[in-house]
């Protein structure tokens, strides 16, 4: 559960009662979200042939259509040309089949097509063991805080688009 290991802070409640919100396109974001018609209990399940990225409009239908959600992230504008990664979550039971750099990598992408972003930034804490690693691994490297954080183990990472 996302609140309980991260916490409920910076606005999550309103965010998922608001979107997309700051993650809609139009307002210079996105979001993805990695489903799969897999039992939730199946962690050996084959997710390569079963994931699909999906906008959060699309949301609604796929989880009436018995899809589950395994992960998701998004990215949203914080200033001119930059842009910051959010709310990256992998269900605990589909942990370590490399979803959670799969979708960071899908909004780096995403984020550098739009031409509008010279730099995306995000937070993480040093409870979340494998975030460390997984983002300096797709290029991203320390940067000074950008934000304010009320955890004492925040860590702050930048890179360029």
């Amino acid at each position: 559960n996302y609140k309980v290991e991260v916490g409920s802070f910076q606005d999550l409640e309103v965010e998922l009662k608001g979107l997309p919100g700051r993650y809609d396109p139009g307002n210079g974001g996105a979001m993805f979200v990695v489903y799969t018609k897999a039992s939730p209990y199946a962690r050996e399940m084959d997710v390569a042939h079963t994931l699909t990225l999906a906008a959060p409009n699309a949301h609604k239908a796929l989880l009436d259509s018995g899809h589950l959600a395994l992960a998701c992230g998004g990215f949203k504008e914080i200033a001119p040309g930059i842009c910051e990664m959010k709310r990256v979550f992998v269900r605990e039971q589909f942990r370590g089949l490399g979803l959670g750099k799969q979708i960071a990598q899908a909004l780096m992408k995403t984020a550098a097509a739009t031409e509008k972003y010279k730099a995306m930034r995000l937070d993480t804490l040093t409870r979340l063991p494998h975030a460390e690693s997984m983002y300096l691994s797709i290029g991203f490297a320390a940067c000074a805080a950008y934000c304010e954080n009320p955890c004492d183990d925040a860590l702050y990472f930048e890179a360029p688009l």
